[in-house]
């Protein structure tokens, strides 16, 4: 049996759909439905019962007898590829959300790999949900995330604290020290930072707020800041970078969002390879080196050892 199919099988009974299981293993309807017919033109039996305009799957008999198959399976081959991969460069998979990108990853991986040259590394963008799941689905060794939430094969460790700031061109007329009450959410350049942020948004502007910009990455921030009045909200570290360009400055919000945390997720009761306790470690060893950062105590227990 091939790992993708018996892996595709698993997470569409996971999700209960097709077009979710789809979407989550990042691949078309029909490339999936092609995987799940592979599988059991080998296994010779009937997996699933599907049809045109059908939401969700129904397990067959025989389906429901293999769920339990499939993960015994799947775990095996996890367990061979740490065995075939023991003698090679051993291969370590991060995300982390956009944001990080800005501020830290960049002299993290660098430093890391520098210290580790036995490691080849594999980092990816993701949003702190999507990560959640990769990380549940072993596809990923290690989560950087703003937004926790609770899982049983998850673990979730504070790592540090980060203040977030008002920001606006340069050429603006706000004045500081401004006050949430006094900002206009139809000026506002809009990226969801986290829980605090939404909290505080929602309390001041409510759930259905219409913003100037939305926004779900950090490309082209700088360049929305320009446009006439704009302001937006951003973590510390981000605007600390954009002052240095000239054009953006910030300014005091007295009573702003809370500071947002950045949590590491990774599996429980599961032991892990030294890369995963070195790359946090390294992560923590540039946090503590940024002034807009407040490493906490969590980060420093060896519960990820």
């Amino acid at each position: 049996m091939d790992y993708m199919d018996v892996h595709t099988f698993l997470t569409i009974v996971s999700c209960e759909s097709l077009s979710k299981a789809a979407d989550l293993l990042f691949v078309s309807q029909p490339a999936l439905s092609h995987r799940l017919t592979k599988l059991e033109k080998e296994l010779g039996v009937k997996l699933m019962v599907r049809g045109k305009g059908v939401r969700n799957i129904r397990l067959t008999e025989e389906g429901k007898h293999f769920i339990p198959i499939a993960e015994k399976w799947e775990n095996l081959y996890f367990e061979t590829q740490k065995i075939r991969q023991s003698d090679a460069k051993e291969l370590l998979r991060v995300s982390n959300v956009d944001s990080l990108n800005e501020s830290l990853m960049t002299s993290v991986c660098t430093d890391f790999l520098s210290r580790n040259r036995q490691c080849r590394l594999h980092l990816t963008t993701l949003r702190s949900d999507a990560a959640y799941e990769a990380a549940e689905n072993h596809e990923i060794d290690l989560g950087l995330i703003m937004n926790p939430r609770f899982s049983r094969t998850i673990r979730t460790v504070p790592l540090f604290e980060e203040n977030l700031s008002f920001v606006c061109s340069v050429s603006s007329d706000y004045k500081g020290p401004l006050v949430s009450a006094s900002l206009d959410a139809s000026d506002e350049v809009y990226i969801p930072w986290g829980n605090t942020f939404l909290r505080w948004h929602d309390y001041w502007f409510g759930p259905a707020a219409e913003t100037r910009i939305t926004m779900d990455h950090m490309a082209l921030l700088e360049r929305m800041l320009s446009l006439d009045h704009t302001w937006a909200i951003v973590p510390a570290t981000i605007a600390a970078k954009l002052v240095k360009t000239g054009k953006i400055r910030r300014v005091p919000l007295e009573d702003g969002p809370a500071p947002r945390t950045c949590y590491g997720i990774l599996k429980q009761n599961e032991k892990e390879r030294s890369w995963i306790a070195d790359f946090i470690k390294e992560f923590i060893r540039q946090a503590e080196k940024t002034p807009e950062i407040r490493v906490l105590e969590t980060s420093r227990q060896p519960s990820y050892e």
